[in-house]
């Protein structure tokens, strides 16, 4: 789901560049380079500065304005060993970035955080956050939340790490420029331990452990109106991210998802891409869903070739994994459908989102010429969320690629976005 179940190519800048600052990362990772007063995302047209608030409901979390978050000596990605307990969402420490600005004033954050795993255990994730400089409004500070899509299982994919890239799209024309934007790494990305892959859960515990997190950084002020979003692999987190926060993190705000693409109904994902130059992506989701759960045994359907690789895919980007299996045959990769292993498609079922009405209207968006993902997921996707009597919308764009669609999607998607800080009326296609 190139660059995703992926999606954020480089950012164009407007400014001058500058020097990148020392992210004390291994020697293959991308650090972090200058952005601008308004910064492109993929594919051309999106902006992504971050945004004002013009939210009317109470503010939740207060940040702690008057002093700063700790700082890691080393790598900021390496934890503490042993993990110190925290709740999750709190911040473990955090580190300013100097070299990318933006207009208005913004403040752009590495950070590690506490979230939970598959289990309810304590792991630390990384991510980064925007934070305007100016004061929150008294009514609170709108919220910009983004999963990014696939960019691969090592660590030295995570989008952290490469922020110039990864600037989350459409942020920058979400209410006027002052909105707080924060995007997780996921589970294991960045971190010790194997990325766990669409594990739905993790993923979306991620997510709103994330705004937590970034609500204690200086100037981030009373947190008002959020809206979740992501691309791909990103949908399919934000998704679970909406669906899991009335119960793990009521005091959010959460006023609307947007999925563009989501990676949904994984059993049917699985069985399209087997005739795809996308079958790496079968190694991926093994190796990522049995690092969520070992009782998930990618042996009895992955060929035991295709087995012994997972430990080099565990430790490589989306880009290389693609590569490597595009034109390998499908009979050297999986011994049978994983669609039609019992086992198997009871774990792609349960890391699939639409299980639950999140009671917040959800916008699904999808390209019909989306190479990745059957366009037909979003379709059952939207009838599940209807049967629950969920206020969904799904529109498609003919002609639309995986990750063109960001740009086609671009107008409705941005008006939406900024219905929901709004609080205008959703619409429903149900």
């Amino acid at each position: 789901m190139k660059r995703g179940l992926l999606a954020l190519s480089a950012a164009t800048l407007l400014a001058t560049a500058c020097a990148s600052t020392p992210m004390s990362t291994p020697a293959t990772n991308s650090t972090s380079s200058t952005s601008s007063p308004t910064t492109s995302t993929s594919p051309s047209t999106t902006t992504a500065t971050t945004s004002t608030s013009t939210a009317t409901t109470a503010s939740t979390t207060v940040s702690s304005e008057s002093s700063l978050p700790a700082q890691p000596a080393g790598d900021l990605y390496q934890p503490p060993s042993p993990l110190p307990p925290g709740a999750p969402g709190q911040l473990i420490w955090a580190r300013p970035v100097d070299t990318i600005t933006f207009s208005p004033p913004q403040t752009v954050w590495l950070m590690l955080y506490h979230s939970r795993d598959e289990r309810g255990n304590d792991v630390a994730v990384s991510g980064f956050a925007i934070v305007p400089t100016a004061p929150a409004p008294a009514t609170g500070r709108a919220v910009y939340a983004w999963a990014h899509g696939t960019t691969g299982l090592g660590d030295q994919c995570a989008p952290s790490r490469s922020l110039r890239d990864n600037i989350p799209p459409y942020a920058g024309e979400l209410v006027g420029g002052n909105a707080l934007v924060v995007a997780t790494d996921y589970e294991g990305l960045g971190t010790p331990g194997t990325h766990t892959y669409l594990a739905g859960r993790p993923e979306g515990q991620a997510v709103l452990d994330s705004i937590r997190a970034a609500s204690s950084l200086p100037t981030a002020g009373p947190l008002g109106d959020i809206v979740l979003a992501g691309q791909s692999q990103g949908g399919g987190a934000a998704l679970f991210a909406a669906e899991l926060a009335p119960a793990y993190a009521p005091e959010l705000h959460v006023r609307g998802v947007l999925a563009v693409a989501p990676a949904a109904e994984l059993s049917q994902i699985a069985t399209a891409v087997q005739t795809s130059p996308f079958k790496g992506l079968l190694l991926m989701a093994a190796a990522g869903l049995h690092a969520d759960d070992t009782s998930f045994d990618p042996s009895t359907f992955l060929t035991p070739t295709a087995n012994v690789d997972l430990p080099q895919v565990a430790n490589e980007c989306f880009d290389a994994t693609i590569a490597r299996y595009a034109n390998t045959p499908t009979s050297d990769i999986i011994m049978a459908d994983p669609a039609q292993v019992a086992a198997v498609a009871t774990v792609l079922d349960r890391n699939s989102p639409g299980h639950i009405d999140p009671g917040i209207p959800i916008l699904l968006v999808q390209g019909e010429a989306d190479e990745q993902i059957p366009v037909a997921v979003s379709a059952v996707l939207a009838a599940k969320y209807c049967a629950l009597h969920a206020v969904v919308e799904r529109r498609t764009y003919p002609g639309a690629t995986h990750d063109g669609v960001l740009d086609d999607a671009h107008d409705d998607v941005v008006a939406w976005l900024n219905d929901r800080y709004l609080a205008n009326p959703a619409p429903s296609t149900c």
